[in-house]
């Protein structure tokens, strides 16, 4: 039994030959990388004959045409049903119509999920409860923070939501000045301000009538609320 498999269901067209013993010949043409419309009234049933020629046969020999039926593009799906009806009926020949998402259904069932299972997967230290321990290298509080980015003045100062922030003395680190430092709001309304991998130390600005006051000498020697550095 000698079997033609079509596929147009996206940009790409594809067409096999398949008998009792596997995979006979193969093309594949076109795809997303491809430029313009797609081409599957022009591809199609070239790559057909090609096929065919591979295996020294013709389309007489074919006794079933399998062709995609979607979901997929309404040209593509068009150009195939009508060429696997048409070459059935010159040779004679059964066409079997395949949904592209129950062969993928099919396939995730059948080979991708066993094979996650079999190679991915860990067996739980206990079946009544699947969650893993926090590890020294987790953080929680960062991983449940709301995130953002904000850059760093040429005084060390940033800007977070209507209130200035200045880097203390000790966090000033190369590269620091005009760059971009990851704020991380945590569940208890901290902020947490990190440079690369180094947690840093900052303090709010007092506005005062003559400008806002930041830093060593801003008539407050506590001005730096310093925090240890979050883990």
């Amino acid at each position: 039994m000698l079997l033609l498999g079509i596929e147009t269901a996206t940009r790409r067209v594809g067409v096999v030959l398949a008998s009792d013993d596997g995979m006979l010949a193969r093309v594949e043409l076109g795809g997303y990388a491809d430029h313009g419309p797609p081409r599957h009234a022009e591809q199609l049933a070239p790559a057909i004959e090609y096929c065919c020629a591979e295996i020294g046969t013709t389309l007489d020999h074919v006794s079933a045409i399998a062709v995609g039926t979607g979901p997929g593009l309404f040209t593509g799906l068009r150009v195939g049903v009508t060429t696997a009806k048409t070459f059935a009926y010159a040779a004679g020949a059964e066409v079997i119509g395949v949904s592209t998402l129950e062969a993928a259904n099919q396939y995730l069932e059948q080979e991708f999920l066993p094979w996650w299972n079999a190679h991915l997967t860990v067996v739980p230290a206990s079946a009544a409860d699947a969650h893993r321990a926090l590890g020294p290298e987790h953080g929680l509080a960062s991983a449940l923070s709301h995130v953002e980015q904000r850059r760093v003045a040429q005084d060390y100062t940033f800007s977070y939501y209507g209130k200035k922030h200045l880097i203390a003395p000790q966090s000033i680190q190369p590269g620091l000045r005009g760059g971009t430092v990851r704020i991380e709001r945590r569940l208890d309304g901290s902020l947490a301000v990190r440079f690369k991998d180094k947690w840093l130390q900052i303090g709010s600005c007092r506005i005062n009538r003559s400008g806002p006051a930041c830093g060593p000498g801003a008539n407050d020697h506590d001005f730096f609320r310093h925090r240890r550095s979050p883990t």
